[in-house]
């Protein structure tokens, strides 16, 4: 299967473990439109959460 997001154009999915690859695989064409597009704010806010050792919720 073909990758949609591959990790070195997400890099800030990088250390996403688990949770980045569900971010990966899903497709968010029909809600926040594709990764690349996203807001630079909203990359660097998932690239925190995801890297963080503790339980974090974004609202």
């Amino acid at each position: 299967m073909n990758d949609p997001f591959p990790t070195d154009t997400y890099s800030f999915l990088a250390y996403g473990g688990h949770m980045g690859t569900l971010i990966q695989e899903k497709d968010w064409s029909a809600t926040l439109g594709r990764p690349e597009q996203w807001a630079p704010s909203l990359k660097i806010t998932l690239s925190t959460l995801l890297a963080s050792r503790f339980p974090i919720v974004l609202f």
